[in-house]
């Protein structure tokens, strides 16, 4: 908050947090292997969303932290902000592990888990229940036909690839009306599979989901 009222907000970047915040060494800091910041804004956004919740009207200023950004916005409560009402419903497949390393395995379905509840948390009542348990064994289309019977419009799979330190999880929204992909992307990480690594994957993907669905 410094930083904005300063207005020095080219300073206010993953990089520079992590050092003038969280301590990290100039010299070995890398925020590629290190989600530190990453995940520490995801759950701040979190505690400032349930925060205001529980103030209702009675705030008179509210502070945010933008999905793509980490400056904070302050806005009056007068002044209305425009609301997103989501015209879908978000079914999860469990996530596929493209190797045969157990520790991968047990990560990925993790990362399942932790997706799932992350998206919850976004989303709300957008995210489909669905039972998915042997997803892993039938194909694209019966799983299409599964979704358009829970009513899901949208279906997001992903799969996690390992090479040495390196992580690739790629994730797809698949359009279930229509069979076609409407959004893909990498998510690329050098760190050690662990807890932290499953929910900053999990909060990137959320993140790029919101900016999906609002400017859809």
């Amino acid at each position: 908050m410094d930083k904005r009222l300063a207005g020095a907000i080219r300073d206010t970047n993953e990089y520079t947090i992590g050092i003038e915040v969280f301590d990290r060494d100039p010299s070995t800091y890398n925020t590629g292997e290190d989600p530190i910041v990453r995940v520490q804004i995801g759950r701040l956004r979190e505690r400032l969303k349930d925060y205001y919740s529980a103030l209702g009207s009675a705030a008179e200023v509210t502070i945010s932290i933008p999905i793509g950004s980490y400056m904070p916005m302050v806005r009056k409560s007068d002044e209305n902000p425009i609301i997103f009402k989501p015209q879908y419903l978000l079914a999860i497949l469990p996530i596929h592990c493209l190797t045969t390393n157990a520790e991968c395995v047990s990560f990925t379905q993790g990362l399942s888990e932790e997706l799932t509840h992350q998206l919850f948390k976004e989303f709300g009542k957008t995210i489909v229940s669905h039972t998915f348990s042997n997803m892993n064994r039938v194909s694209r289309s019966d799983a299409t036909i599964q979704v358009e019977h829970v009513g899901a419009s949208h279906l997001l799979e992903g799969s996690i690839r390992v090479e040495g330190g390196f992580t690739r999880a790629s994730f797809r929204l698949l359009d279930a009306t229509v069979g076609c992909i409407a959004w893909a992307e990498n998510f690329d990480r050098h760190a050690s599979f662990a807890i932290s690594l499953q929910e900053d994957i999990a909060l990137s993907v959320g993140e790029a989901l919101k900016r999906y669905f609002s400017l859809g």
